[in-house]
C-alpha cells in the first residue's frame, strides 16, 4: 500500500512492482531484507488468507526447491520496502542467510505508510549490489547486476 488517495481519503493508492523478466536478482543477507518488510507475518496475519497454513505451505515448498520467486526491494536513500512479507518470514523460519531480491531504484515521493527508514549501512550494500561489476554488464538501464555476500 503507498496511502491514501488525497483526492478521496476512503480509497487506498497501492502499488505493486514486477521486476523485468530478464533482470538477475541478487544475494542479500537476509536480516538486511528483514529490517524493510511492512509487516512480521509471524505475528500478524492477513485477512485475505489463512497466514498460518499459508506460511507451513511456503517453509515446506521453500525447503524443498529453494526460494524460486525474488524478493523485491524498492529503495531510496532514505527509505526502503518489501514485497515479499511471507517469503521474509519463511527464510527467517528455514534460518536461510540470505535471499534472492530483485533491486529497484523508487521515486523519494510519495513515501509509502509501510517505507522503512534506511540504514545508512544497508544503503551502502544496497548501491554496491547495483553497481557494475567486472563479471556482470550493466542491463539495459545502466543498472549492475552483481552478486553480493
Amino acid at each position: 500500500m503507498i496511502g491514501r488517495n488525497p483526492d478521496d481519503d476512503t480509497e487506498l493508492l497501492m502499488e505493486r512492482r514486477a521486476a523485468p523478466m530478464d533482470q538477475e536478482s541478487v544475494e542479500l543477507p537476509t536480516e538486511l531484507v528483514a529490517r524493510y518488510r511492512a509487516v512480521d507475518r509471524e505475528h500478524v496475519g492477513t485477512p485475505t488468507l489463512d497466514t498460518p497454513a499459508h506460511l507451513d505451505r511456503l517453509t515446506e515448498l521453500i525447503g524443498r526447491e529453494g526460494m524460486r520467486t525474488p524478493i523485491d526491494l524498492a529503495f531510496t536513500e532514505e527509505f526502503a520496502t518489501i514485497d515479499g512479507n511471507h517469503r521474509i518470514a519463511v527464510a527467517r523460519r528455514l534460518g536461510l542467510a540470505t535471499v534472492p531480491v530483485h533491486l529497484t531504484r523508487r521515486a523519494e515521493h510519495p513515501r509509502p505508510d509501510h517505507g522503512r527508514d534506511m540504514d545508512p549501512a544497508d544503503l551502502r550494500v544496497l548501491e554496491a549490489a547495483l553497481a557494475p561489476s567486472p563479471t556482470h554488464a550493466p542491463d539495459r538501464a545502466g543498472r549492475g547486476t552483481g552478486i553480493v555476500a
